[in-house]
């Protein structure tokens, strides 16, 4: 999931700079005439300005979603692992009560013999 959304906004970001090079060759050529940019010109900029600015904020929101749910999860594991480990502690403790039983055991069977 994280992959994607990294291509989308490496996209985005090649977008962008394929645009702003599109915008100062525009701007190059029309200041070589001693021209202003158009209005359509003008125009056309900003509105692609406004679509990516919405692009990247529904990707930021995307992005916030994805973290809360990563951080939850993360949250969930360490739960989990804690549980883990204070049930193997307790089942170590268990295995060492044990090994000493069959220790005893074995040495009590030694001197019955």
């Amino acid at each position: 999931m994280a992959k994607c959304h990294k291509e989308k906004i490496t996209n985005n970001l090649e977008q962008q700079h394929d645009e702003m090079q599109m915008f100062a060759i525009i701007m190059a050529s029309e200041e070589s005439t001693n021209k202003l940019p158009s209005l359509a010109d003008v125009w056309k900029v900003l509105t692609e300005i406004k679509m990516n600015t919405e692009k990247l904020v529904l990707e930021v929101n995307s992005l916030k979603v994805n973290h809360k749910e990563l951080q939850d999860n993360l949250t969930s594991v360490k739960a989990q692992v804690d549980i883990l480990v204070d049930e193997n502690k307790i089942l170590m403790f268990k295995v060492k009560s044990l090994e000493d039983d069959k220790l005893k055991s074995r040495t009590k069977l030694k001197d019955m013999e």
